[in-house]
């Protein structure tokens, strides 16, 4: 098992974004997160819902502590309080909820994490010096552990003198007579007068620890800090950026240790991550075996068609076309849309979303001008269906249904955009029955490089309160964030719920 264990993030959304597509490029297994996922940054919203989608285990931190209002933040300098108060007024209590739902340490086998200390998670205590060290190698009988908190990454060993020491970040192979401490460093707030994002990749199988340094759009950043107008001097790398004047990484902490008393309680302490590895195991066995099967069938059907088709087509045709179908064994996608882009209606101001017509879209019947994406087939389903309005009479309106809480998304045919271009977009939401998970309006750009970003989106809430219409829910691409690069626009509704939802009065409104 590839493990990748990232820490810090402190909503700094543009480091992010880079270390995990770095993650996707080095054919990690899973992503285990230390911690502070909030705090400093300006993007906490954007943060937590990457890291709810992208990353598979997590440990509490102290900012993201404070934020869920498990911790006081007395202990905080005045700069980190400030943020903090800042993110809690920009954090729904599902982003809350979820934050505090977080353990104090993960086990795995023969390693452990943890955002700081081992001995005491729930103090938050620094691991600076030899003698912390020698006081953590005492607290876990594991060869290894992985922590953040400090933001500088490397290594503290331990052989048989009993004396740890501190070493600078190197891949290594794990020795059987030494222990180590692993700090992972930052992915948002680097504090090593390096301002790349830092993280660890520990392979479990060949005792192998790699670390990874991956450079982010700093000046993309600020851009960011102007925009929430917070303060520059909130992050110390950005001051290293500009000046390249380090300074002693006491000076640049914004957090003192907790008291035992102290000491944040009610979290889990520990949480094993061995039964979740091997039910992920057993998961990817079965989907190789699926994989094979499916390839055998398909190529064996190629092979048969070829043979019988009348119009004589070539086997290595028929299998191109098995391979296609192969390429989206992940997801199955009812795709109604025409790529006729010289097609769409001019955007001046008016609306261009055009509802489907009424039925359930399948493979045989996709929704015209939509694609519909299923993580689950055989438990998701969408129809197209008129409800009565009492003041608008009847309208067409999405069901969507759900019985896992796998990724739904519908996609609206896509327009091409530019540099420049301004949008707003809305929706209506109704829940008939919603037992978890969320759903939500996005803006998807997809770049010429085939990459595609969430350039805005919007959870409305009140759904969960309410069996009524909500408001309009909307989202803006304004004058401050316009858009920034050629591509494709997608106005889209995306869900991880398990329920039903209805979904109408779908719009997306060129600015002039």
């Amino acid at each position: 098992m590839r493990y990748a264990i990232i820490s810090d993030i402190h909503s700094n959304k543009q480091a992010l974004n880079v270390v995990l597509a770095d993650i996707k490029a080095q054919g990690v297994d899973s992503i285990v997160c230390l911690g502070d996922i909030v705090g400093y940054g300006p993007c906490p919203v954007e943060v937590i819902e990457s890291c709810y989608q992208y990353v598979n285990h997590f440990v509490l931190g102290n900012h993201d502590a404070a934020a869920a209002g498990k911790l006081s933040t007395s202990n905080f300098n005045d700069n980190a309080k400030f943020l903090i108060d800042w993110t809690i007024s920009r954090i729904d209590d599902g982003h809350k909820r979820f934050l505090s739902g977080n353990p104090l340490m993960l086990k795995g086998k023969n390693f452990r994490c943890a955002h700081g200390s081992l001995r005491a998670p729930g103090r938050f205590l620094y691991v600076l010096e030899d003698d912390e060290a020698r006081e953590e190698f005492l607290a876990f009988p594991e060869q290894i552990s992985f922590i953040g908190h400090s933001h500088v990454p490397g290594i503290f060993v331990i052989g048989a003198s009993g004396n740890p020491h501190w070493l600078s970040p190197m891949d290594f192979n794990i020795e059987d007579e030494k222990r180590y401490i692993v700090n992972v460093g930052s992915i948002g707030q680097p504090r090593d007068d390096d301002f790349r994002a830092s993280y660890c990749i520990y392979d479990n199988e060949k005792q192998d620890v790699f670390f990874r340094k991956v450079p982010f759009d700093i000046e993309s950043y600020r851009r960011e800090l102007a925009k929430a107008k917070i303060p520059e001097n909130s992050s110390y790398f950005i001051e290293f950026y500009l000046t390249r004047t380090s300074k002693p990484l006491r000076d640049t902490i914004g957090f003192r240790e907790l008291s035992a008393e102290q000491a944040i309680f009610g979290a889990e302490e520990v949480k094993s991550l061995e039964c979740e590895v091997e039910k992920l195991r057993r998961s990817k066995k079965l989907l190789l075996i699926i994989i094979f099967l499916c390839v055998s069938v398909c190529l064996g059907l190629a092979l048969l068609y070829a043979k019988i088709s009348a119009n004589n087509r070539s086997i290595a045709e028929a299998a191109r076309i098995a391979e296609e179908k192969l390429a989206k064994k992940n997801k199955t996608i009812y795709d109604g849309i025409r790529r006729d882009f010289a097609l769409l209606p001019p955007a001046q101001e008016t609306e261009i979303i055009l509802m489907p017509a009424i039925g359930e879209a399948t493979s045989q019947k996709p929704f015209d001008g939509w694609s519909v994406e299923l993580f689950h087939p055989d438990k998701q389903q969408v129809f197209c269906e008129i409800f009565p309005d009492k003041k608008q009479g009847d309208l067409p309106s999405f069901r969507i249904v759900s019985k896992s809480t796998d990724e739904i998304i519908l996609k609206y045919k896509p327009l091409p955009v530019r540099r420049g271009m301004r949008f707003s977009a809305s929706a209506q939401f109704k829940k008939i029955s919603l037992e978890a998970g969320h759903i939500a309006l996005c803006l998807l750009l997809e770049k010429p490089d085939g990459t595609t970003e969430v350039l805005a989106q919007n959870i409305p809430d009140e759904i969960l309160s309410s069996d009524s219409w909500t408001r309009r829910t909307s989202i803006t691409i304004g004058k401050d964030d316009a858009i920034r690069s050629e591509g494709m626009l997608y106005y889209a509704i995306k869900g991880n719920f398990s329920g039903e939802v209805l979904v109408r009065k779908c719009s997306l409104v060129e600015k002039k």
